[in-house]
Protein backbone atom coordinates (compact mmCIF):
# COMPACT_ATOMS: atom_id res chain seq x y z
CA UNK A 1 0.00 0.00 0.00
CA UNK A 2 2.68 2.18 0.95
CA UNK A 3 4.36 1.66 -2.79
CA UNK A 4 1.02 2.38 -4.19
CA UNK A 5 0.09 5.79 -2.21
CA UNK A 6 3.60 6.71 -3.52
CA UNK A 7 3.08 6.35 -6.72
CA UNK A 8 -0.54 8.34 -6.55
CA UNK A 9 1.35 11.52 -4.90
CA UNK A 10 4.40 11.40 -7.74
CA UNK A 11 1.82 11.23 -9.85
CA UNK A 12 -1.22 12.85 -8.90
CA UNK A 13 -0.14 16.03 -11.74
CA UNK A 14 -0.89 13.62 -14.60
CA UNK A 15 -4.44 13.15 -15.99
CA UNK A 16 -6.43 10.20 -13.80
CA UNK A 17 -6.68 7.90 -16.65
CA UNK A 18 -2.82 7.85 -16.49
CA UNK A 19 -3.01 7.61 -12.66
CA UNK A 20 -5.54 4.69 -13.09
CA UNK A 21 -3.25 3.24 -15.47
CA UNK A 22 -0.31 3.10 -13.11
CA UNK A 23 -2.31 1.70 -10.18
CA UNK A 24 -3.25 -1.28 -12.24
CA UNK A 25 -7.16 -0.05 -11.85
CA UNK A 26 -7.62 -1.53 -15.67
CA UNK A 27 -5.60 -4.05 -15.16
CA UNK A 28 -7.85 -7.90 -15.22
CA UNK A 29 -5.43 -8.83 -12.27
CA UNK A 30 -5.71 -6.16 -10.29
CA UNK A 31 -8.74 -4.58 -11.03
CA UNK A 32 -10.86 -4.10 -7.93
CA UNK A 33 -8.15 -4.90 -5.74
CA UNK A 34 -8.93 -3.49 -2.53
CA UNK A 35 -5.03 -1.94 -1.71
CA UNK A 36 -5.61 -0.62 -5.88
CA UNK A 37 -8.88 1.05 -5.18
CA UNK A 38 -8.00 2.42 -1.90
CA UNK A 39 -5.02 4.29 -3.76
CA UNK A 40 -7.48 5.19 -6.60
CA UNK A 41 -9.85 6.81 -4.57
CA UNK A 42 -7.41 8.74 -2.57
CA UNK A 43 -5.55 9.73 -5.83
CA UNK A 44 -9.09 10.96 -6.96
CA UNK A 45 -9.52 12.66 -3.80
CA UNK A 46 -6.15 14.48 -3.96
CA UNK A 47 -6.25 15.63 -7.35
CA UNK A 48 -10.29 16.59 -7.33
CA UNK A 49 -10.64 17.39 -3.80
CA UNK A 50 -11.29 21.28 -3.79
CA UNK A 51 -14.43 20.41 -5.83
CA UNK A 52 -16.98 17.77 -4.82
CA UNK A 53 -19.17 17.77 -8.02
CA UNK A 54 -15.54 17.08 -10.25
CA UNK A 55 -14.44 14.58 -7.88
CA UNK A 56 -17.61 12.77 -8.24
CA UNK A 57 -18.46 13.02 -11.71
CA UNK A 58 -14.86 12.38 -12.39
CA UNK A 59 -14.52 9.23 -10.25
CA UNK A 60 -17.93 7.53 -10.79
CA UNK A 61 -17.50 8.18 -14.92
CA UNK A 62 -13.97 6.87 -15.40
CA UNK A 63 -14.51 4.04 -17.58
CA UNK A 64 -12.90 0.70 -16.88
CA UNK A 65 -12.17 0.99 -13.39
CA UNK A 66 -14.05 0.29 -10.19
CA UNK A 67 -16.36 3.37 -10.20
CA UNK A 68 -18.75 2.47 -7.55
CA UNK A 69 -16.38 2.04 -4.88
CA UNK A 70 -13.83 4.22 -5.86
CA UNK A 71 -16.51 7.22 -6.39
CA UNK A 72 -17.99 6.10 -3.04
CA UNK A 73 -14.49 6.66 -1.23
CA UNK A 74 -13.38 9.39 -2.64
CA UNK A 75 -16.38 11.51 -2.22
CA UNK A 76 -16.97 10.22 1.54
CA UNK A 77 -13.02 12.12 1.54
CA UNK A 78 -14.30 14.94 -0.51
CA UNK A 79 -17.47 15.36 1.92
CA UNK A 80 -15.65 15.39 5.03
CA UNK A 81 -12.79 17.86 4.28
CA UNK A 82 -15.18 20.02 2.58
CA UNK A 83 -18.68 19.93 4.16
CA UNK A 84 -22.44 19.03 3.21
CA UNK A 85 -22.48 22.31 1.69
CA UNK A 86 -20.40 21.53 -1.08
CA UNK A 87 -22.80 19.04 -1.89
CA UNK A 88 -24.67 20.28 -5.38
CA UNK A 89 -28.29 20.95 -4.44
CA UNK A 90 -29.79 18.84 -6.52
CA UNK A 91 -27.87 15.52 -5.29
CA UNK A 92 -28.56 16.82 -1.74
CA UNK A 93 -32.39 16.99 -2.86
CA UNK A 94 -32.68 13.68 -4.31
CA UNK A 95 -30.74 11.98 -1.50
CA UNK A 96 -32.95 13.82 1.47
CA UNK A 97 -36.32 12.69 -1.05
CA UNK A 98 -35.23 9.05 -1.10
CA UNK A 99 -33.79 8.18 2.08
CA UNK A 100 -35.39 11.02 4.32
Amino acid sequence: MTRLLRRTLEARSNGITDIYRELGCFNPATKGAGTVTVAAAIMVFLTKGNNFRNLALKAANELGSDTDTIGAMSATLAGGWLGYTEVPQRWASVLIEKFV
